[in-house]
């Protein structure tokens, strides 16, 4: 299993995005099973949802975004409940260089034993998680 991260949901979203073609690349790869099934989380839709409506002012294409990664068959949404949040507070607070959002995903990592992400984020690097961007 892969867990996609935002910044490989804006990169895919995002022509103008510097790893928009290597994010193409990596949903090349999912798509052909290299790396089994592809999941995200909910924080993850709300921040990449975020970002591109209010940063990239492409409120039309947030709105896309969320209903296509919603609809399809080929990935999984893991959710963040309150027990997740309550570990993801002190993950929050042992790594200052962490977002929330990426506090919860690293709980999500260990609870479901994924390794590999897809990110252009160099924090999950840090953290062991075994990367992937091309």
């Amino acid at each position: 299993m892969i867990f996609a991260d935002s910044s490989f949901w804006v990169a895919m979203k995002n022509e103008g995005d510097p790893d928009h073609k290597s994010a193409v690349g990596v949903m090349e790869k999912v798509r052909a099973k290299r790396y089994g099934r592809l999941c995200t989380s909910d924080y993850v839709l709300d921040e990449v949802a975020t970002f591109i409506s209010q940063r990239l002012k492409r409120h039309e294409i947030a709105v896309e975004t969320l209903t296509s990664i919603l609809a399809s068959k080929e990935m999984d949404l893991l959710k963040v409940d309150f027990a997740a949040i309550q570990v993801a507070v002190d993950v929050f607070k042992k790594h200052n260089f962490l977002s929330f959002t990426d506090a919860t995903t690293c709980v999500l990592l260990d609870v479901h034993k994924i390794s590999t992400i897809a990110t252009f984020d160099e924090d999950f690097a840090k953290l062991g998680f075994s990367v992937v961007r091309e």
